[in-house]
């Protein structure tokens, strides 16, 4: 147990972290511990005279004005003398997080430092809270902003900032898992367009693949190019999500197309794969003009039919694989299930037994 030295309350050691970073009032609100306020109360109650009683609320004002000035100092200080000053985005670039999230807040640095020139507002917790409510995009997108944009300000300024609480209710789409049957049919229309964006949706839907690994795939993944009689079927599937490349087996008809994809390209062993005139481009950029690509796929395609109920993208590859392999295992287990108890085959009786 620890015991807060500004409120005086007694809690446990894994929430202590929490309530003195943010939550507790004496500290961060009025600025005077509550032993020192209730000597000040008793103070006040044992005068007899309205000097006093006004002495001790000018005492209460000063304190609490010599608090918040020494705060904002400090944070000044930090700002002008210890971090020298220098440009914000190079600040950035120095956290340790991912390179794709430093290029994240930059970009999300930049709207809104192009917003405050564009408003004429000054940098502020106000000004932030202002820039957020006035956005024009889904509410994910605007919690994922409003996130971002308080990481930034609390590491460029000062960690105590806290924009005001994102309470807008999000309703999330879901996507649509497809049948396998929805699933062929559509690669074979596929087939027929374009051969790059076959491949790609092939793959997609063979591994479940996220679509930044479309975008790194290079000729160096295809492992069963430098397998010595073709015995090794294998491709390395690299994701810089996770950071783990992933090794697995590929049938020999999905070789066949690829090698004939690359057949006349003359790759080296760094070359993409896919959206080869994309080279100059970032793995984030890259990886988005080819999600936009399948997205128009989909989203034109004549042989899907669309429900409205659900969002049609590239993520819906990963999750019917994942749909459909786990409602597979779970058809299986019934079957066995039913046969250890005696009912019969496909009997729906099954899951009151196991529901």
């Amino acid at each position: 147990m620890t015991v807060c030295d500004w409120c005086g309350i007694d809690m446990d050691r894994r929430n202590f972290k929490k309530h003195d970073d943010s939550q507790c009032f004496w500290k961060h609100t009025l600025g005077m511990k509550k032993s020192e306020f209730e000597l000040l109360k008793k103070q006040r109650h044992r005068s007899t005279s309205e000097t006093n009683n006004t002495q001790d609320i000018m005492l209460m004002e000063l304190k609490h004005f010599l608090t918040n000035f020494y705060k904002k100092a400090k944070v000044l200080y930090q700002r002008c003398i210890v971090k020298d000053n220098r440009d914000p985005i190079d600040k950035i670039r120095e956290m340790n997080v991912s390179e794709n999230t430093k290029e994240n807040y930059i970009r999300e640095w930049n709207l809104y430092n192009t917003w405050l020139s564009q408003t004429n507002n000054s940098l502020s917790e106000e000004s932030a809270n202002t820039y957020i409510s006035e956005l024009e995009c889904r509410e994910s997108t605007q919690k994922r902003k409003h996130q971002t944009l308080q990481c930034i300000l609390q590491y460029l300024i000062d960690p105590g900032i806290r924009l005001n609480k994102f309470t807008k209710r999000i309703s999330m789409t879901p996507k649509k898992p497809l049948t396998n049957e929805e699933l062929n049919d559509y690669l074979k229309e596929q087939k027929s367009l374009d051969e790059e964006d076959y491949l790609i949706q092939l793959l997609l839907a063979k591994f479940g693949l996220r679509i930044n690994t479309i975008g790194l795939l290079r000729k160096k993944h295809l492992d069963f190019l430098y397998s010595k009689n073709g015995k090794e079927k294998l491709i390395t599937l690299p994701d810089n999500k996770t950071k783990v490349d992933r090794v697995e087996q590929i049938d020999i008809e999905d070789i066949k197309l690829i090698k004939n994809f690359i057949k006349d390209k003359n790759l080296n062993d760094e070359d993409f794969i896919f959206y080869r005139s994309g080279t100059a481009y970032n793995d984030r950029r890259r990886a988005r003009f080819i999600s936009c690509k399948i997205n128009e796929r989909i989203k034109n395609s004549k042989v899907l039919i669309k429900n409205p109920n659900y969002k049609y993208t590239s993520h819906i590859f990963r999750k019917t694989l994942a749909y459909n392999f786990y409602h597979k295992g779970m058809n299986e287990l019934k079957q066995k299930a039913r046969k250890m108890i005696g009912h019969a085959n496909d009997s729906y009786a099954i899951n009151y037994y196991i529901n």
